[in-house]
């Protein structure tokens, strides 16, 4: 009778512990076609990465909100930059001041960063990483470790650099990431089950003018000692972004910038919460008529569920008309753009036989 008694205290007790779990992080939980993301940075932060190990409590609810930037998930086909990036399955769009579209691959063994589209001095840069950064090797859970070398690289025009036409920016990244920790974090969001990613990047830095008279890259500067960054990065389900990540000094032990989730829509059943396209019918049988209200839309694509582009159409007094006859039954989205092909809507349609 007393072991049962004491049995019945050890579960009783249990039930009053704070509720933690050791999640695994899927391809479920990654970057998808049709999210809604608001991302804030903290500039000033005030907050630690804390400690590692198993069962941590991250108390982050004092992050502010210095900047945002807005993200939607879309197909890389749709950013018109998809051929410098050619694994992606994901591009994210961005209100930031820098970042235009970043691209990432995303299967069911990682989560692979391809690269960025940055605009700088009022210049376009296609920042494409080959190899490919392995952000997260997927599924991931607690003590995973993983090493991948990535390159990065992006060429623009040279001005002022007679007998050069262009200019190549190139960096090489040996990182060491671990999933040191597990446990429940709290933000200005929510509190939720996570895991914790700690990265240890090792950058070398290189800059390439292109010759005109020889047609070969000569090398312009070079970094001798390598710059080392740490960063936090913290993951839970169904999330499709980090909550937190957090980016230290050298030392790995002061904090110097904090990104972190302060909204989000994931997946394609809310992706047309905000459209202004009028669509009729829908569902639709043989003919969909589209009317867009941006009068600097000029196309209009329309992707199956899987990300593939199947038409491109052009408007014409702000009507498009796609004919459907040879679609399958099923959900269908689509992308409106500006003649640069920067994105004015989108949305979906429903199918029907």
């Amino acid at each position: 009778m007393k072991k049962i008694t004491f049995s019945v205290a050890l579960i009783a007790l249990a039930l009053y512990q704070p509720l933690k779990a050791q999640i695994t992080i899927t391809s479920a939980d990654m970057p998808a076609i049709g999210d809604k993301i608001v991302m804030a940075t903290d500039s000033t932060p005030t907050v630690t990465a804390g400690g590692n190990g198993a069962n941590q409590t991250w108390a982050m609810s004092a992050l502010k909100t210095q900047k945002v930037d807005n993200m939607v998930g879309m197909t890389p086909a749709a950013t018109n930059y998809s051929k410098y990036f050619g694994p992606a399955t994901v591009a994210y769009s961005h209100t930031s001041s820098l970042e235009n579209f970043s691209f990432y691959n995303i299967t069911a063994t990682a989560m692979d960063y391809s690269g960025t589209v940055l605009t700088r001095n009022s210049v376009t840069e296609e920042n494409v990483f080959a190899p490919q950064d392995q952000e997260l090797p997927l599924p991931a859970t607690y003590n995973a470790k993983w090493s991948v070398i990535y390159r990065a690289y992006d060429k623009i025009v040279a001005n002022g650099f007679p007998g050069y036409d262009s200019s190549m920016a190139t960096v090489y990244g040996i990182p060491h990431d671990t999933i040191d920790a597990w446990g429940t974090i709290t933000t200005p969001l929510g509190t939720y089950n996570c895991i914790r990613q700690r990265d240890v990047s090792i950058i070398y830095d290189s800059i390439y003018y292109h010759s005109t008279s020889s047609n070969t890259w000569v090398s312009l500067f070079n970094i001798g000692t390598p710059a080392k960054f740490y960063a936090y990065i913290w993951y839970a389900n169904t999330l499709h972004q980090p909550i937190v990540e957090l980016i230290t000094d050298s030392t790995g032990k002061t904090v110097s910038s904090a990104t972190w989730l302060k909204s989000q829509v994931t997946g394609i059943e809310e992706i047309n919460s905000n459209s202004t396209t009028i669509l009729f019918p829908n569902p639709v049988t043989t003919r969909l008529t589209m009317q867009v209200t941006s009068p600097d839309t000029r196309f209009v694509k329309i992707f199956d569920i899987t990300g593939r582009e199947l038409i491109t159409a052009t408007t014409d007094n702000n009507m498009a008309f796609i004919n459907t006859s040879a679609f399958p039954a099923g959900m269908y989205l689509y992308v409106t753009t500006d003649k640069i092909g920067n994105v004015t809507d989108r949305g979906k349609f429903t199918v029907s036989k």
